[in-house]
């Protein structure tokens, strides 16, 4: 060391305005580099590889990297430019000698050693790598042996400590391990960099350290050892008084360690205002959507105008860059304008992983109809039947399968009642190729249970290449896919369990971790995407920065669920008052540096209000238009010139359609009437062309089917007489077992009913009585009757029930030639009862049972009322009634009056849309297309 020249390190203290200083130590640094002068001369004045230029982010580098490049003409060895994890990690893999394992395995291994879930891991994984950070050179024992002490001189309770003095017990465990295995981390490459650094004597001819304002403890060692050697040191440091508690702690490293030569920053650079004279403003948008459309559009703008039209010269930012990256990716397409993220989204959340996981997730929960769907008709399988994908969807919604490969295996019966000739035509195929899938998949899912991860890998990787799991727009995805599962297996050999065996709940929870830890640094043209931290240090051109709504900026730091903020303090890592107060520091240097900058926050998500971020100036929103910039679909929206409700007509049809259905010699179904009257349009599309729309069937016994088990259930038993209660159960509970025992319903189902049906046979039991008592008695249910109620208007329909009339108390039947039977007609509701005098005489609602009556008058029957039974309510609801003015004939005249004027308009092939009832359209699928809703009004 006495050896060597004084080392030369410059110092500058930057103030948070001034741009472009990163461009002014490169010039100095490239000075420095004197020419040879042998016959190599010219091509040595272009070799700068002795120049190391080391920043806090990549984003940074990439910034250096480009200003570099306009400095130079010509061919050239450029600079290495790098952060210090880059760099001791580069020096390692060339000269260290144990294996590197990656930071997104080591809370899976810390939950093999623990026993704790990887949630709690992940807690423990992060205090071990701001330990190993920020404590650098302590030993594990004289750690646990200060934080000890910490714990008692603050009185902190024992359960707080315990959990902290626990996690030092795993520390220690988990060091001991990767020294057993010859493993080491991402924290030890970095401790052990000095050395190498010392070993090799990697000496640069000019270290520049542009942009630190601090560093941890490990940072400091290794940049001690790099200046120590360099020929010549230059130190940028942005600065700013008000922000000292900030950059002191790295200022004191540098006088401490080394003589340094503070020079002022050079006044002949350009320089920006200070942010909080810049007059800094924010827009505030009405959502997130129309916030990153706002940024389009500007950027569009800007673009078409010819003010800025380098677009990789745009920053757009967000400090949950997560919650934006779909929709800026989406809105962006939408705009024309080519964007790239800086870090790409996590592979957990890229879709081939998702039917990577949807796959596991389905062997591991018996094949769930949602996870499974989506793993059939993922086009990232590229040997998987393409018929998958053109049915699976279609069968998932109508099957409404829950689990089981059983199910899925029984699809003809499952879907027994489906109309589609053509799914009912393709289902033997469909079962087919489902047994090849499931022959594919059992090698994995004979591991289910219990199976190291080596097999579960290893069975993972053979599905994944029979299935040629891979995606044409990313190369690497097979590579990806087949070496995630590959470092899993990595835990078999570190035998952390006694067993050496897991389930594969736990290899997808690990492997989901990984996933969804798993990002990479990209590159890329156009706008630049970026998080909020990812800037620090940079100084775009023009700078978006979205998303600035309280809570997210400033963001509180997660929860430390083992070191209070108080300990945190004392050991000098990093507090809640130090995390706030650092993003404060890194938002003023931004938008101080930035050449222009754009704020903007959303006011609120769906019914969610949100406040802007208190790092915004107050009282400074503004609205921002930008008019005449149109997405492509606007554009063409706005060239037809058309409006969309202009497209939307009522329905026209010919004659000889109607005559076929419901012309004189055309016999009406009586239901028919009703829903016609209901709405004329909704009859045509659904009864008339029978159109369905598509619906998710949810786990629920369908309405029909539900209603067929009502009927014939309550046919069977009134159909016998009963002495008392427990006669009616037990009749009951066999007719149920019959019936159900034929309907296509889970066991669950057929309990529920059953129990359901039982506990309201007591109000079922009043009810039959007090008809009795009344001289009813059974006659028979589900009766076809058809007629011609009025000259030229055939019926026909079938009686859910009727009653008939009796003479005494020995129940002898009213009926003989010369007296006309008397009856009463019921009509079985699984829902509430809805028979509404005023709607019937009003609006010509509910005309069914009345029509009925009319059928039955004309066939010599004499009805006294009709009545709906509501099995939900256990009630009967009755017209007339008991206090009525009007008799059932007085009824069937009002109904019969409606019934000719509802037949003559049917005929006429009159299909308006006009609701009887506006509630009608509440839940019609044919809302979107409809012209009494969507038309504009004249």
């Amino acid at each position: 060391m006495s050896s060597r020249q004084p080392k030369q390190v410059k110092v500058f203290h930057v103030p948070f305005s001034l741009r472009g200083f990163t461009e002014n130590l490169l010039k100095e640094a490239a000075s420095g580099i004197k020419d040879s002068d042998s016959s190599f001369a010219a091509l040595r004045r272009m070799d700068y590889s002795k120049i190391l230029c080391l920043s806090p982010t990549p984003g940074k580098i990439k910034d250096s990297r480009r200003i570099f490049h306009k400095l130079t003409e010509g061919a050239y060895i450029p600079p290495e430019m790098m952060t210090v994890k880059q760099l001791s990690k580069k020096l390692y893999s060339l000269h260290g000698s144990k294996t590197q394992i990656s930071g997104s395995i080591i809370p899976v291994i810390i939950s093999g050693l623990s026993g704790q879930g990887i949630g709690f891991s992940s807690v423990i994984s992060s205090f071990i790598d701001e330990a190993k950070q920020r404590c650098s050179g302590k030993d594990i024992d004289a750690l646990g042996k200060e934080l000890k002490g910490v714990f008692e001189e603050l009185n902190v309770p024992e359960e707080g400590s315990k959990r902290a003095m626990d996690a030092i017990e795993v520390f220690r465990k988990y060091q001991e391990t990767l020294t057993a295995h010859n493993l080491i981390d991402e924290n030890d490459v970095m401790a052990e960099c000095p050395a190498i650094i010392r070993e090799l004597n990697y000496s640069p001819s000019v270290l520049i350290l542009d942009g630190f304002y601090e560093v941890t403890a490990s940072e400091e060692r290794i940049l001690k050892s790099l200046v120590e050697r360099a020929e010549r040191t230059l130190i940028s440091i942005p600065y700013d008084i008000n922000y000292a508690s900030i950059t002191n702690s790295y200022i004191d490293f540098i006088k401490n360690n080394f003589t340094i030569e503070t020079v002022a920053s050079d006044s002949g650079l350009a320089f920006t205002r200070p942010s909080a004279e810049k007059g800094l403003s924010y827009v505030s948008y009405p959502g997130t959507e129309e916030e990153v459309e706002g940024i389009a559009r500007h950027i569009k703008n800007l673009f078409i105008s010819g003010k800025f039209r380098h677009l990789d010269r745009i920053t757009v930012a967000f400090p949950k860059l997560y919650a934006y990256h779909d929709i800026v990716r989406r809105v962006f397409r939408r705009y024309g304008i080519p964007c790239t993220f800086t870090v790409s989204k996590p592979l957990g959340r890229t879709e081939p992983y998702l039917a990577l996981t949807a796959m596991l997730e389905s062997i591991s929960d018996d094949y769930p109809r949602l996870q499974f769907s989506q793993f059939l008709t993922s086009p990232y399988f590229k040997k998987m039947p393409s018929l998958f994908r053109q049915w699976i969807p279609r069968i998932s919604l109508y099957s409404g399968i829950i689990k089981g490969k059983n199910s899925w295996l029984g699809l003809s019966k499952t879907l027994s009642h489906v109309k589609s000739q053509a799914l009912k035509d393709i289902l033997p195929e469909i079962e087919k190729e489902l047994k090849w899938i499931f022959k594919k998949l059992k090698p994995l899912e004979s591991l289910k249970g219990r199976g190291a991860f080596l097999q579960i890998s290893d069975a993972l990787r053979g599905i994944l290449s029979e299935l040629d799991f891979s995606d044409t727009g990313d190369i690497d995805i097979k590579e990806q896919a087949a070496g995630i599962p590959k470092e899993l297996s990595l835990i078999d050999s570190l035998a952390l369990s006694d067993t050496g065996a897991n389930s594969l709940r736990e290899f997808i929870d690990n492997l989901r971790y990984i996933l969804n830890s798993s990002g990479k640094e990209t590159e890329g043209e156009g706008v630049q995407v970026s998080g909020f931290f990812d800037l620090r240090c940079t100084e775009p051109e023009y700078l978006y920065l979205g998303g600035m709504k309280d809570g997210d900026l400033p963001a509180m730091p997660e929860m430390d669920l083992l070191l209070p903020d108080n300990v945190k303090a004392r050991l000098g890592l990093v507090t809640m008052k130090r995390y706030l107060n650092l993003q404060h520091f890194i938002f003023t240097r931004l938008t101080a540096s930035s050449q222009n900058t754009r704020l903007s926050y959303p006011a609120m998500e769906a019914d969610k209000l949100f406040l802007p971020s208190p790092f915004l100036p107050w009282k400074a929103g503004a609205t921002e238009r930008t008019p005449g910039i149109l997405c492509r679909e606007e554009e063409l929206l706005r060239d037809t010139e058309i409006p969309l409700s202009s497209h939307i007509k009522e329905i026209t049809i010919r004659d000889r359609l109607i005559k076929k259905q419901f012309g004189e010699n055309s016999r009406i179904r009586v239901t028919d009437i009703d829903a016609y009257r209901a709405c004329r349009r909704k009859f045509f599309i659904e009864k008339m062309l029978r159109l369905e729309p598509s619906e998710t069937k949810e786990y629920e016994v369908e309405a029909m089917l539900l209603g067929t088990i009502i009927h014939e259930v309550m046919e069977e038993l009134m159909a016998k007489p009963f002495a008392c209660l427990d006669d009616m159960r037990a009749d009951a509970e066999k007719i149920l077992s019959k019936i159900l025992a034929e309907k296509p319903l889970e066991n669950y189902w057929k309990d529920f009913i059953k129990e359901s049906f039982l506990s309201i046979l007591p109000e079922i039991y009043d009810i039959e009585n007090g008809l009795r008592a009344e001289g009813y008695t059974f006659m028979r249910a589900e009766t076809p009757v058809e007629g011609e109620v009025l000259k030229g208007i055939k019926l026909k329909g079938k009686i859910d029930r009727i009653d008939r009339k009796v003479k005494s108390e020995k129940l002898k039947v009213e009926s003989s030639e010369e007296n006309t039977t008397e009856v009463e007609l019921i009509d079985y509701k699984t829902g509430a009862a809805q028979l509404s005098k005023t709607d019937i005489l009003n609006k010509g609602a509910s005309l069914q049972l009345f029509l009925y009556a009319a059928l039955m008058k004309s066939l010599g029957f004499k009805v006294n009322r009709a009545g709906i039974y509501s099995v939900k309510d256990t009630i009967v609801t009755w017209l007339p009634g008991k206090k009525d003015s009007m008799t059932t004939d007085d009824y069937i005249e009002v109904c019969l009056k409606y019934l000719e004027e509802t037949v003559s308009d049917l005929r006429k092939g009159d299909f308006t849309a006009l609701p009887l009832n506006e509630q009608t359209c509440r839940n019609c699928h044919e809302r979107a297309y409809c012209p009494y809703i969507q038309a504009p009004s004249a």
